[in-house]
């Protein structure tokens, strides 16, 4: 269960925008693939997860490789192609 409320948004033409709040314990982006900040985001160049407990979860397929961008320390993602 997510320790703070997500928003998530995709519209019909592809595009996806997420905001989440910080983890009050530390509000640091993922280090790693590794380790997990609840409620923060990850981009791999195509997909946009977000943490959640202490495990990344995919939350959307930006379409192409290099199309998803992290921002605000992992607090926000989204993809851009």
């Amino acid at each position: 269960m997510l320790s703070a409320y997500i928003t998530f948004l995709l519209s019909l033409t592809g595009f996806a925008t997420a905001l989440a709040l910080p983890n009050p314990q530390n509000g640091e982006p993922p280090t790693s693939p590794d380790t997990c900040t609840p409620s923060h985001w990850t981009c791999n160049g195509t997909e946009l997860r977000v943490c959640s407990g202490d495990r990344w979860l995919t939350a959307a397929y930006c379409g192409k490789a290099s199309c998803c961008t992290t921002s605000n320390g992992g607090l926000n993602a989204h993809c851009y192609c």
